[in-house]
């Protein structure tokens, strides 16, 4: 996975993330995972395709759901509903709609999928994959203030420019 599609995604949830929620973030160790298993949490998933076929997915606890939706609709949230479901999956659609600019901007076409809301005690996710080759999934885990945080996983398909 190259640097050049992850770099625009961290920029543009730093952005977004500062200007919506007025919250900053450090990233955690970032790790190549091999399966993307989630418990008792939040997952928004968007697909990207076009130049590049990817997906996104930001992991959260219900916690961290609740406030991150409090800081999206503005008042404070302590269970989710659909109507906070929603908002926390428009801000995983504003910072892939950044990614998709900066994007465009390398000359890179791409096509961005409304969110998918998932939750559960127990998630699995099958990974993208084709007969060559095995996708790779980035976890990067972006830690707020309270020790609070979001996953942020990429897994990337393949590159389509060019050929």
């Amino acid at each position: 996975m190259k640097a050049e599609f992850i770099n625009p995604v961290l920029k543009a949830s730093q952005i977004i993330i500062k200007n919506l929620l007025k919250l900053d973030f450090k990233l955690g160790e970032l790790r190549l995972v091999e399966s993307n298993s989630f418990n008792n949490q939040l997952v928004i998933m968007i697909w990207m395709d076009g130049d590049y076929d990817g997906r996104f997915m930001f992991a959260m606890s219900r916690e961290t759901a609740c406030r991150i939706a409090s800081g999206m609709i503005g008042e404070k949230i302590e269970t989710l509903d659909p109507f906070s479901k929603s908002a926390i999956g428009e801000l995983a659609n504003i910072i892939l709609g950044r990614v998709g600019i900066i994007f465009e901007n390398k000359g890179f076409n791409v096509n961005i999928s409304p969110p998918t809301i998932l939750e559960g005690d127990t998630l699995f996710i099958q990974r993208l994959s084709s007969r060559t080759k095995r996708s790779t999934i980035l976890d990067i885990p972006m830690i707020f203030e309270d020790d609070y945080s979001m996953e942020l996983r990429i897994e990337d398909g393949k590159v389509n420019k060019g050929k």
